[in-house]
């Protein structure tokens, strides 16, 4: 979720209108109409906080964060199981007070939560920051690759028009391995830990607060699989025509020096870059 741009202004009076018409609703967060909500999304009055003509996109209501268009109900599942786990002190997630599908489109409603533009993504303190949010999320394991309640596996290591879904690490380390057009070496997972990772760590995805936390939005790609796939995501993104890059290496670097992969993860990185490069030259 972007929040660094701001591109439409609701007039007074059609936000006030709203936010008096259901009191409880958006004034606690916790009780709200369903149908406000889709209403003030396509209100030509909204104001959106995310980037032009993106989607999903974001807008604000009071302190409500409205993610919409199209989410795939994991995403919010996600978020709430980050929330639930992780130190505020250390990444600070938005609280989830609803999920819904309606009429084939998304919708994610969440606490918003002000925080200044990233302007200095790349010098050493955001770095370190993002760093240590990394490994403390990274210290939370499961038994099950994926989302955190299951699901199809979404974002830049995964063919979006074969989006999969995984039992085991058995299906996972099979997905991987059919993928590799020299089948001289292959991944083997038995014995590697699923972490937490969030696989879309990106300028657009976060934010830098004034207590030394770092703000992480965006949390579809997220779920359980090894360490390594957080390196692999970063190394492919080049977001921002390109602009994310340098962002992605310096991270890349940071998370390297403090915790090196073992010689079999790094040879299993250099496999998973391969397998997502081969699935866009060779689709199956």
């Amino acid at each position: 979720m972007d929040l660094s741009t701001s591109r439409s202004t609701p007039t007074n009076a059609s936000s006030e209108s709203l936010l008096a018409s259901t009191p409880q609703a958006f004034t606690t967060g916790l009780a709200f109409s369903r149908a406000e909500v889709i209403a003030w999304c396509h209100n030509p009055d909204r104001e959106i906080i995310s980037n032009d003509n993106v989607n999903p996109e974001v807008v604000k209501l009071g302190h409500l964060a409205i993610k919409h268009g199209r989410i795939m109900p994991m995403e919010g599942m996600n978020q709430r199981e980050a929330y639930r786990l992780l130190n505020p002190s250390i990444i600070r997630v938005p609280q989830v007070f609803d999920s819904f599908q309606s009429d084939g489109e998304g919708y994610l409603i969440m606490e918003y939560i002000s925080a200044p533009a990233n302007t200095q993504f790349m010098d050493d303190a955001c770095i370190s920051a993002l760093r240590k949010a990394l490994n403390h999320l990274h210290t939370f394991r499961g038994s099950v690759p994926g989302p955190v309640a299951g699901g199809p596996s979404k974002g830049l290591l995964w063919n979006e028009s074969q989006v999969p879904t995984f039992q085991t690490k058995e299906d996972l380390q099979q997905y991987m391995n059919d993928r590799l057009v020299d089948q001289s070496d292959c991944l083997q997972l038995q014995d590697v830990d699923l972490v937490f990772s969030h696989l879309d760590i990106a300028p657009r995805n976060f934010r830098l607060l004034d207590n030394g936390a770092v703000c992480l939005f965006d949390w579809e790609s997220s779920g359980y699989y090894p360490r390594f796939f957080e390196l692999c995501a970063l190394r492919l993104n080049n977001g921002d025509n390109g602009g994310d890059s340098l962002f992605s290496f310096l991270l890349e670097r940071e998370l390297r020096r403090q915790s090196p992969l073992a010689s079999h993860e790094q040879r299993y990185f250099e496999l998973v870059l391969r397998v997502v490069w081969n699935g866009i030259r060779f689709p199956l």
